[in-house]
């Protein structure tokens, strides 16, 4: 098991084979932690140059528990090279299986070849993510390119949410699009 804390920073430009453009957290029995506060993530990309596997998490890759407070995805991609098997590609700004809390965060103009181009919570097994006061808006995917997953939580600006398959919606303060009239 392994804990990360990133705080003040801003990861740029970095590239993954695979997945975890800008962080790889991971760890086999999914006890990683991983803290991410006041930081910026832009031009992050996770890709398979051979089509091989799926990119997954352009900016983050978290397998375990992520929280994510007062910061900001942009320009984040996953992709598959060649080819995308089973259309995974997911997560242009963050992918996430396990316990996912993001937290007056922006995460807009983020790309993944799938679904989830903003967020993709719960790929393997189920989860469901908490976002609140986030604005997960104007993000680029094959389907669902905001988010796909379990997502629950409150006050949030919501620009096409058809991926979700949990409840965000007006009743919490949520502004939630839809593909036909997205936010």
């Amino acid at each position: 098991s392994g804990v990360l804390a990133v705080i003040g920073s801003t990861l740029s430009g970095n590239t993954a084979d695979e997945d975890g453009g800008g962080i790889h957290s991971y760890h086999h029995s999914a006890s990683a932690t991983a803290t991410v506060t006041n930081s910026t993530f832009v031009g992050n990309s996770a890709s398979s140059p051979t089509g091989s596997r799926p990119g997954r998490g352009g900016g983050i890759f978290s397998h375990g528990t992520l929280n994510v407070t007062n910061s900001t995805f942009s320009d984040n991609s996953a992709f598959a090279g060649v080819a995308d098997p089973g259309g995974d590609s997911r997560g242009g700004a963050v992918w996430s299986n396990g316990t996912l809390t993001i937290t007056n965060s922006t995460l807009v103009g983020n790309s993944a070849g799938a679904a989830g181009g903003g967020i993709s919570s719960g790929a393997v097994v189920p989860s469901i993510a908490t976002v609140n006061n986030t604005i997960v808006a104007r993000n680029d995917a094959g389907n669902a390119p905001d988010l796909v997953g379990a997502l629950v939580g409150s006050h949030n600006l919501v620009g096409d949410g058809s991926g979700q398959t949990a409840l965000l919606d007006d009743i919490s303060g949520n502004q939630v699009g839809t593909a036909a009239s997205p936010i």
